[in-house]
Parts: structure tokens; sequence; C-alpha cells
């Protein structure tokens, strides 16, 4: 059997959520064409946005990054939201392990709310 990994990228709030919002182009940029288009993105404007975004250009890439594009390539909210959606997806797809890559501007807080939010999914696990 092949393992299955669940380590999703993680906002806690609005500040992370804006931190990387440019840089998630390149999560989009490597997904397979069909995924790119049922996120119904273009893949010329993918292909643009994270070139002008290697240039030092951040528009174009904030601009195709929409709230709702975002939401589907991270978890975002606050530690326990973040900790129920990370428990459903656990329970959908039964992981081998999981984990949390933490983006946003400062580590110690982030670190602080992954914290959190575990503890809500293994409350989650723990519950009959």
């Amino acid at each position: 059997p092949i393992a299955i990994a669940l380590y999703p990228s993680v906002a806690f709030g609005p500040e992370a959520r804006e931190y990387h919002r440019a840089e998630m182009i390149y999560a989009v940029l490597d997904t397979p064409p069909g995924v790119r288009t049922r996120l119904g993105v273009d893949d010329q404007a993918v292909l643009q946005a994270a070139a002008a975004l290697a240039q030092g250009d951040q528009g174009p890439a904030r601009t195709l990054v929409t709230d709702a594009l975002q939401e589907q390539l991270m978890l975002i909210g606050e530690p326990d939201e973040v900790g129920q959606r990370l428990a459903a997806l656990a329970r959908e797809h039964q992981p081998d392990s999981i984990g949390l890559a933490i983006v946003q501007p400062d580590m110690a807080d982030g670190l602080r709310d992954a914290a959190r939010a575990l503890s809500v999914v293994r409350q989650q696990a723990a519950a009959p």
C-alpha cells in the first residue's frame, strides 16, 4: 500500500493569509493542467503571474490568487477552525502521517497556533 501523508499549508488569520498570497501562484503552477482547469484558472495567466513574481512584481499573482482559490490551496482560519478542517480531511483520507506547513510572518505565533490546531485534531481522533 501507498502511505498517505497529509501536510497542508496553513495560514492562521488575515495577516498570515496575505503574507504568502502571491507565492501561492507557484502552488497553482505546480498542479497538473486538469487541476488548474477544475480550479478555473487560465494556464497562460498563471505562467505570466509566476514570471512577473519572479521579477519582483506581486501584482498579477495577488490578483490571480483570489480568496476562493487560496482556500483551495491551503487551510485558512483561526486555530480551532483549521483543526476542525484538518480533522475532517484526516477522517476522509485516513493518512499515515499528519503535519502542517506554517505560512506566516511570525513563526512563534504560527507554532503556537499549529499546536492548538493539532490539539483539536487529537481531540477529535480520540472521540468515539
